[in-house]
């Protein structure tokens, strides 16, 4: 049996040739070894063309490439129209977001309920398949407060100091919320919202027979049937065609809606009732918002906090715009007088207490009522 050695030492004498002066010489050419010598450097070493000249160098391995990280794109919905309070809130919380995160966090907006209604909004808001929202909410604590200024004289400023964080009211709000999966993370500035008619009314009295129109029932329906109006029920984007065809000639909306719908060309009045108020809040997600960094979540809250402070510089210069429209398109605008708005509230009060109990229950509608030392009348 050959060693290995052995057999290395007999292919070696086969493939080398005889030995001169202590070089091989080959038959084929001269330094196949040499050859292979500058192959093997040629692999080790970098050459550089653009000088014709060839250098070696020793290889070091390059620095491990850091791993680009993903931006998070946050969806956020809302039911305004382009253009409206709440889109232009949620443009200047994309803004502030992606420059204080440096990219890493985004936003893709879609207004116009794109991705569901109220309901079917805050669902998906409540699942997670939203992350944020801008808009009213189904809960009660919120559906009892919108009705305050048919219950006590209460103005849109008063409301908003009584809904910063740590008041009674937000804080009720939050808990509720909350246990809904959603957090809030601010209130936009409340608005009154008002009411249109094809028929002029000066008082309490005129309300008497109008085909009026509300997105459903409830308490809205009961505090206009109080009035002496007929109710009728219809999506707002059949709205329009509705007063067209003359089946409907009053409606109460924000005015954003009507100016936005357009409603003001089969319109003639627009009536300052102060019935209600409308309350939008800036929500999260609670699980998107607790599994975020405690760098991203103060992202969030910094440009949730620029977003707010917008909404309040911007609210009243847009109110006044959208209530400018309406008068250049011919419309008068009918302002109540004060023992009018006195006796209006005087004979709707008692009405929707009463129902507000019915709704959603006479002890959270006390709870509600304990910081304004009142409660629901007994009938």
């Amino acid at each position: 049996m050959r060693r290995i050695g052995s057999v290395w030492g007999d292919f070696q004498r086969k493939r080398s040739p005889e030995r001169k002066g202590g070089c091989r010489e080959n038959p084929h050419g001269k330094g196949r070894l040499c050859a292979v010598f500058l192959v093997i450097c040629s692999l080790l070493s970098g050459i550089v063309g653009c000088s014709g000249q060839t250098t070696f160098s020793v290889y070091e391995p390059k620095e491990t490439e850091e791993i680009q990280e993903e931006s998070i794109t946050i969806l956020c919905s809302l039911p305004d129209l382009e253009g409206g309070l709440c889109d232009l809130t949620a443009r200047k919380m994309k803004e502030v977001l992606e420059e204080v995160s440096h990219g890493k966090m985004k936003m893709s907006i879609y207004s116009n309920n794109a991705l569901g209604t109220i309901q079917g909004g805050e669902r998906s808001l409540k699942e997670g398949t939203v992350e944020l929202r801008i808009s009213g909410t189904g809960s009660t604590v919120s559906r009892i407060l919108c009705w305050m200024p048919s219950i006590v004289d209460m103005t849109p400023e008063e409301m908003d100091d009584r809904m910063e964080e740590g008041q009674p009211w937000r804080q009720m709000l939050n808990e509720e919320m909350e246990k809904e999966s959603i957090i809030v993370l601010g209130v936009c500035k409340p608005r009154y919202r008002v009411f249109t008619s094809k028929t002029r009314v000066d008082s309490i009295d005129d309300f008497e027979g109008l085909h009026m129109r509300l997105l459903g029932s409830g308490v809205g329906s009961v505090y206009w049937e109080n009035l002496g109006t007929e109710i009728i029920t219809c999506d707002i984007q059949d709205l329009y065609l509705y007063l067209q065809q003359n089946v409907l000639d009053s409606q109460e909306n924000t005015l954003e809606n009507i100016v936005g719908y357009r409603l003001y060309e089969q319109q003639q009045y627009v009536v300052d009732t102060n019935h209600t108020f409308d309350l939008d809040f800036l929500m999260i997600n609670r699980d998107f918002y607790q599994g975020l960094s405690e760098e991203e979540r103060g992202w969030i809250d910094e440009a949730a906090a620029a977003a707010l402070e917008y909404n309040r510089e911007e609210a009243d210069e847009l109110y006044e715009e959208q209530r400018q429209e309406l008068l250049a398109s011919g419309c008068e605008e009918i302002i109540l007088s004060s023992s009018e708005k006195q006796a209006l509230r005087e004979k709707q009060k008692n009405i929707v207490l009463q129902e507000l109990g019915k709704s959603f229950g006479v002890k959270a509608v006390n709870e509600i009522l304990r910081e304004l030392n009142m409660e629901v009348p007994v009938e």
